[in-house]
């Protein structure tokens, strides 16, 4: 019962122009290892006062910190700058969150080192029922009002999150170690990674799981540390060989090949059971063909390779694996079954 007091919200990105082109939305997280309301307290948030809680309970709401609203010490107030709304940008602010130019909101005065220490985060959010029941209607209205002005492109269901929690005073219990999403990034925890010493392009990715969670191998490869929750596939992974210059610009995996050009609602390539890796093209990109491709096998990783290169074949190959297990359990004795299960290493061809 007391793990039931956390609600997970489901987690959906909308659809984003990617050079040029733009492709349906759909999920792109996937678990890494399961998400309670046990919280992972190790390193408190930033500039975090008061009582450190171990779950998540009424009144701490949880988050993961973005790169998109960085901490800053800037005690400027946050403005949105947008055009069109003929208010004040402190009207703005205030009717954004409240409904009214002059209404009642925690968003007034709301600085930008509040704002990025305390309110700049992203999925997953976790939060107690309770607290789902008082946000969750003012982080719909929100993303309504703030929809209207905002540019093309804006991160508005995300904003409006940040926006929510400052609106109803609930400073975000900010964690830096809930999911893998970019080699460069700064808020995210790759120690479990980093310690791999296997090449996760040319290992089962169970196995790979299994060294990175205390208790599935003894071989784990850093003792005592777990790898974030999810792995967010959010943007394209690119790796530094030739043989991928005509692979879409050199990417090792995009979450847009599998249904660029495809209209709304029809099957997108991993869901036609019955075609092969020469059969389905999606918009430009082979999308089969290049979801088998992998880069050279390295030896010992973490001797021979970049870290951020490391950090890339992680997100990609992993990413793919889990793909081709979902394939097989989609498309049981199918011929895309068959076909994505089986990799190529582009130095064989």
């Amino acid at each position: 019962m007391a793990e039931q007091a956390a609600r997970v919200l489901p987690v959906v990105q909308q659809g984003r122009a990617v050079q040029g082109r733009r492709g349906p939305g759909g999920p792109d997280f996937v678990f890494l290892r399961p998400l309670t309301a046990k919280l992972d307290t190790a390193a408190a948030p930033r500039d975090w006062a008061g009582p450190v809680p171990t779950r998540v309970q009424n009144g701490f709401v949880v988050g993961q910190r973005y790169e998109n609203l960085r901490p800053q010490l800037d005690s400027t107030l946050c403005h949105f700058n947008f055009e069109g709304h003929n208010m004040s940008e402190d009207e703005f602010l205030s009717w954004v969150c409240s409904g009214d130019k002059d209404g009642e909101t925690g968003c007034r005065g709301l600085t930008l080192y509040e704002f990025g220490t305390f309110h700049g985060s992203g999925v997953p959010y976790i939060a107690h029922r309770d607290d789902w029941d008082l946000l969750a209607p003012d982080w719909n209205s929100i993303n309504a009002r703030l929809h209207k002005y905002a540019p093309k492109g804006y991160y508005i269901d995300m904003w409006s999150w940040n926006l929510v929690t400052a609106h109803r005073g609930r400073r975000q219990f900010m964690q830096e170690n809930m999911m893998l999403s970019s080699a460069v990034a700064y808020f995210e925890d790759w120690q479990a990674v980093e310690a791999l010493r296997v090449d996760a392009c040319y290992t089962d990715v169970e196995e790979i799981l299994s060294f990175l969670m205390p208790g599935r191998s003894p071989q784990q490869a850093l003792p005592g540390h777990q790898v974030p929750n999810f792995l967010h596939y959010c943007l394209p992974i690119y790796v530094p060989y030739p043989s991928f210059k005509d692979q879409d610009g050199g990417r090792l995996r995009s979450k847009y090949w599998f249904d660029w050009g495809v209209e709304r609602g029809r099957p997108h390539a991993l869901e036609r059971c019955n075609d092969t890796a020469n059969a389905p093209m999606v918009g430009p990109c082979p999308a089969l063909k290049w979801f088998k491709t992998s880069p050279p096998r390295r030896a010992q990783p973490n001797q021979s390779m970049p870290i951020t290169e490391l950090r890339n074949r992680f997100l990609g190959c992993v990413a793919k694996g889990i793909f081709r297990k979902a394939v097989q359990a989609l498309c049981p004795g199918q011929p895309m079954a068959r076909d994505v299960m089986e990799s190529t290493d582009p130095l064989d061809e």
